[in-house]
């Protein structure tokens, strides 16, 4: 669907079964996620409507318009999630998600029309308090908690969002490759850092295309840091669901305190924070998951969690000042995440490490086919 076809009467049939008393007379579009954001174009609609006790505004999500970034999210299987999420997932009374006033999808094309949650968002990577950090991380352990090793993991458009194909290998490789241009030109002090990317560019050409997932297993949101936030009085909200998919619970927390964490608070606080996401965990019913392997399972998703953001780092425009603010934001972070994550170490060690998945990997092809009926 394209902003075009957002007419008066798609906008009354859309919100008809929610709101079946309402009655828009004239409305109004806002771009307000710049028409080509990752995901998709985000509009804010305000509605002359009646009764007036109803929404003043709701916001419409669209696919992208940008012929090569729609072609990127099809061949990656990203770019219906979100609307697939928000039908079939959201429903569940227990996630702090936006209101869903609207979903539907036909083959690659989606319109969602969701609760506007106002205008409480900030920067990627602003620093989050240690009381909004524990907040989220309860509500991600909901999250988790209602799809801990559930069945629907098997669908097959919840698949984890990596693609092992040799294009995308080539593209990480690049990204790479930049990331090491900017970390060399830095003002900061980023040896350590410097040092992990360099092993890595030699590394990744020779990562196995297929990496099992640790276990626990559970429904991640994906891209979990403040700006995907919104906080009220009585409440957090999750939004921007691109991402979701199968996963390992730990990559979310590692993800939200890399990105909206400052470095010294979290040095500070990582013990404390680790210990409210498995409180929480244990409230919502989840008991099988011990603190200990819950802290050995973030060890491991905070050095994947520097090679994401590695990645990252290589894909941001520098010539623009939003492209500069984001990249000394970005390189303190990477380089507190590098060290906390001891990613020297783990490069040293990924040559085994991908020796053990391609056994594994093999195992799995020849003795799944023998288990199935």
């Amino acid at each position: 669907m394209k902003v075009a076809e957002i007419t008066l009467d798609w906008l009354r049939t859309a919100l008809s079964k929610r709101f079946p008393e309402l009655h828009i007379s004239h409305f109004c579009l806002e771009d307000i996620g710049a028409g080509t954001g990752y995901g998709g174009t985000v509009l804010r609609a305000t509605l002359q409507r009646t009764p007036d006790y109803l929404p003043a505004s709701v916001i419409v999500k669209l696919p992208v318009t940008d012929a090569l970034t729609l072609h990127n999210l099809k061949t990656t299987g990203v770019l219906l999630r979100e609307a697939q999420f928000y039908r079939d997932l959201a429903t569940n009374d227990r996630l702090d998600v936006p209101e869903i006033y609207h979903v539907a999808i036909h083959d690659s094309d989606f319109e969602i029309i969701m609760e506007d949650l106002g205008s409480d968002k900030r920067n990627t990577l602003d620093d989050l308090s240690v009381d909004q950090i524990k907040q989220s991380l309860v509500s991600i352990a909901k999250l988790h908690s209602s799809f801990w090793d559930h069945d629907i993991l098997q669908e097959a458009w919840l698949k984890p969002v990596s693609d092992g194909s040799r294009e995308s290998r080539k593209e990480n490789l690049a990204s790479v490759s930049r990331a090491i241009n900017i970390l060399e030109a830095s003002s900061h002090d980023v040896g350590y850092t410097l040092d992990c990317a360099c092993r890595l560019q030699r590394l990744i050409p020779e990562s196995p295309t297929t990496v099992p997932l640790p276990k626990p297993v559970t429904l991640v949101h994906g891209d979990f840091h403040s700006n995907n936030l919104y906080f009220s009085d009585r409440r957090v909200i999750l939004f921007d669901w691109q991402l979701t998919g199968k996963g390992t619970p730990m990559m979310d927390v590692a993800n939200l305190l890399v990105s909206s964490c400052d470095p010294k608070v979290y040095s500070e606080n990582i013990d404390d924070f680790l210990a409210t996401y498995h409180r929480a965990l244990v409230r919502e019913g989840i008991s099988t998951y011990s603190i200990r392997s819950l802290r050995r399972g973030y060890r491991d998703a905070l050095f994947f969690t520097f090679l994401k953001f590695l990645i990252v780092l290589g894909t941001v425009q520098l010539d623009n000042e939003d492209g500069e603010a984001l990249k000394d934001s970005a390189i303190p972070r990477l380089d507190a995440c590098a060290r906390a994550a001891n990613a020297k170490l783990y490069c040293r060690l990924m040559p085994l490490m991908f020796l053990a998945i391609k056994f594994v990997n093999l195992c799995h092809a020849i003795f799944d086919p023998l288990r199935r009926p």
